[in-house]
């Protein structure tokens, strides 16, 4: 991809994958996708309990030590220290604890999800169909969708600023022109107090930002933006994307961004009665 090597890989438990991962591309951070990890968990010992201690050990941003620590007491608590799946799960543990992930850029992924409800969707579209020409036509309605939803979150983070938070007016306002809508609310979560966040996800972790505040910084720094969250990350990659969009599409597009913004403005709005009358006045003004 663009002359880049692949440097992270999410995949199920299939063991020929792993092998063919570690033979090929020995040098591809591997991990196994957490939704299957955490069904087989609930599919094998049957405990809810259980396997919401288990998604705990699986996501907690602890170190290595403190992992070791939860799990050896998980195991013990539950009293699954001889079950075979926890024998299996505690000798790949290198491969879905985030503990042992920490540090490796996995775009804030856990699971092939994304790729397994596009075929779960698919799925549902061609369940009833019985010509060659049927399926294409729900193929092409899917990425068609696909970018309508794209398009969308472009018009958002484009057209649109999000709502600041908290006192750092400044640096708030500085980093919503820089990062997309959906990348600047994670932002946001971290400027509200993790280790190696950067490495990880891309994004400043809160021990950066804290900094930033303590040094009176209105802006952040080039060395902690990566471009693949920006609104420019589009800019250096080919497009294959139709531009010439249709009038109706674009309405819609249009449409769903007003609805969105006016969605969280209208919550907002609605918390105190002067506030509530304020902005529906303002609406009747304007309409």
């Amino acid at each position: 991809m663009m002359n880049k090597s692949l440097i992270s890989a999410i995949t199920e438990r299939d063991r020929a994958m792993q092998r063919a991962i570690k033979s090929v591309i020995p040098y591809v951070k591997h991990r196994l996708c957490s939704w299957h990890i955490s069904y087989n968990a609930q599919a094998n010992i049957g405990d809810p309990k259980f396997t919401a201690a288990f998604l705990k050990c699986m996501v907690s941003w602890w170190t290595i030590e403190e992992f070791d620590i939860q799990w050896r007491s998980v195991v013990s608590e539950f009293n699954v220290e001889k079950h075979s799946l926890v024998i299996e799960k505690g000798n790949t543990r290198h491969l879905w604890a985030q503990a042992y992930l920490t540090g490796h850029f996995f775009v804030n992924m856990r699971s092939t999800q994304r790729c397994e409800s596009m075929n779960a969707s698919l799925a549902i579209a061609l369940k009833h169909k019985k010509t060659y020409l049927d399926v294409v036509r729900a193929i092409e309605d899917r990425i068609s969708r696909m970018h309508m939803n794209e398009l969308k979150a472009d018009y958002l983070s484009s057209q649109t600023m999000p709502f600041q938070i908290t006192k750092q007016v400044d640096l708030e306002s500085h980093d919503a022109e820089i990062f997309t809508r959906e990348s600047f609310r994670a932002f946001q979560d971290e400027l509200q107090w993790e280790t190696l966040k950067f490495e990880t996800i891309g994004l400043p972790c809160r021990h950066q930002l804290h900094i930033l505040k303590h040094l009176d910084y209105t802006y952040l720094p080039g060395t902690l933006i990566q471009n693949r969250w920006t609104k420019d990350a589009k800019a250096s990659a080919p497009s294959f994307v139709d531009l010439n969009v249709p009038p109706e599409v674009m309405q819609m597009a249009r449409f769903a961004a007003l609805r969105s913004t006016s969605s969280r403005f209208c919550y907002i709005a609605s918390k105190t009665d002067a506030s509530f009358k304020t902005a529906r006045d303002e609406m009747k003004r304007l309409t």
